[in-house]
């Protein structure tokens, strides 16, 4: 099981908004907002690309808003074999 949180960054001078996702005290890939899609569908997407950046493979189980209501805690499962 890997549990990576995700943060909504608001918009800077220089920056959109972006979605970082991050594993605690770890690794982390910031993606740029994407208007075509919702929130929800954002924060996955940046857990994706977490994902793939440190090469695990699993399936999406859950995922659930934080308290802030700024982000998201994504649980995922290994595939075996994957």
């Amino acid at each position: 099981m890997q549990l990576i949180f995700t943060k909504f960054l608001p918009p800077t001078n220089t920056k959109g908004p972006r979605i970082k996702a991050y594993r605690r005290g770890d690794v982390s890939v910031t993606v740029a907002f994407n208007y075509e899609a919702d929130q929800r569908d954002n924060h996955l997407s940046a857990a994706r690309a977490l994902m793939k950046k440190i090469g695990w493979r699993g399936a999406l189980e859950l995922a659930g808003g934080t308290p802030d209501f700024l982000g998201y805690c994504v649980i995922f499962t290994e595939t075996k074999g994957a």
